[in-house]
């Protein structure tokens, strides 16, 4: 909710485009475990778009820091507060459910070993409080994408189990970093022939075909799909294709969202397609962007639907062109994958 734009959303999304709205960026834990949650008034507009779709969904999405969410899951006591205190707020805003983005348990450099088997814990705390109630709430789990992240961090039984849907983040496979100085899709949906080894495994579709083979229903499992992309600034403007030499961000910013790209032809960049990835990328000069357009979130809808996954989210609205400054109308990126899903095409 305190993404950049939040406050244009409001008025404007379509309440039919969306099954789920998850509100990010206002729900927290502090240091003593303790959940920080919005104000009324800050949700009350996007509870207000039930009145144009009695069927939507809104739920909390938290995104807590590593270390509060260690110290949390090995701390029943903690769990068994959190749940209550969820119960309350949501019955009493009426909300429909709570989302778990934790980035990474396990994996991340402040993470701990016990987070996988502490994880699998609260979410069966969760479960177990949530179906207490005549309103059965709905729990949602955001994971991350990349394999090695998958391996170590979450126990699939217990997804299986306690969790209604499983959203991967299919995106940020690449980004701008001394660790990493080289050009990269954000959100590749395939591998390219000229990838290997580690490479050729991060892609949307390898870690979709991870998470199934590891044992994940296709019934919980969602696809994410960004609305944003990510810009490099290149070594030699001669060297200009995937994985070209990059010195930083570019000037357009290290992450740029799609009110930004949508219009870079008519700015002296050229527009460049990649089959395998499904992704466009935009060069001028030293200049390399990546992002999606309507052609790319429709292609991976499509891939949604032919892996006969649940579904597939958004991130975010926020990041779409939110106001039709692109000529394309508001929110093209999420209505063409609506039109996709749906197959109402414009």
């Amino acid at each position: 909710m305190d993404s950049p734009g939040a406050s244009k959303i409001r008025p404007v999304v379509d309440a039919n485009w969306c099954t789920h709205i998850l509100l990010i960026g206002g729900t927290f834990v502090d240091s003593d475990g303790l959940l920080l949650l919005p104000s009324t008034s800050q949700i009350r507009p996007f509870i207000n778009l039930k009145k144009r779709n009695n069927n939507i969904k809104i739920l909390l999405t938290l995104t807590p820091k590593n270390s509060f969410m260690s110290h949390i899951v090995l701390d029943d006591g903690l769990m068994r507060q959190m749940a209550n205190t969820l119960v309350s707020y949501m019955t009493d805003n009426e909300l429909d459910g709570f989302d778990i983005d934790w980035e990474f348990p396990v994996w991340s450099s402040d993470a701990k070993k016990t987070d996988k088997k502490g994880l699998a814990t609260l979410l069966k705390v969760l479960r177990t409080r949530f179906d207490q109630e005549k309103n059965r709430f709905i729990l949602i789990l955001t994971a991350g994408a990349p394999y090695t992240i998958t391996r170590a961090g979450y126990d699939i039984t217990s997804i299986n189990r306690y969790v209604d849907y499983l959203q991967i983040m299919t995106y940020d496979f690449h980004d701008v970093s001394r660790l990493e100085p080289i050009t990269g899709f954000n959100a590749p949906l395939r591998a390219a022939n000229y990838e290997f080894l580690v490479l050729a495994k991060m892609n949307s579709d390898y870690s979709v075909q991870y998470w199934l083979r590891m044992g994940l229903e296709r019934n919980k499992t969602v696809f994410g799909i960004p609305t944003y992309g990510k810009g490099f600034k290149l070594l030699s403007k001669y060297l200009h294709f995937p994985y070209a030499p990059a010195i930083g961000p570019s000037e357009l910013g290290g992450t740029v969202d799609f009110q930004t790209t949508c219009n870079l032809t008519s700015n002296g960049y050229t527009y460049h397609w990649n089959s395998k990835a499904a992704t466009p990328y935009f060069v001028h000069k030293y200049q390399w962007i990546t992002s999606e357009d309507t052609r790319s979130v429709r292609a991976k809808t499509s891939y949604a639907k032919e892996m006969g996954l649940a579904g597939v989210m958004i991130f975010g609205l926020h990041a779409d062109d939110y106001d039709g400054i692109c000529g394309k109308g508001k929110y093209p990126l999420t209505s063409a994958i609506y039109g996709q899903m749906t197959n109402r095409h414009g």
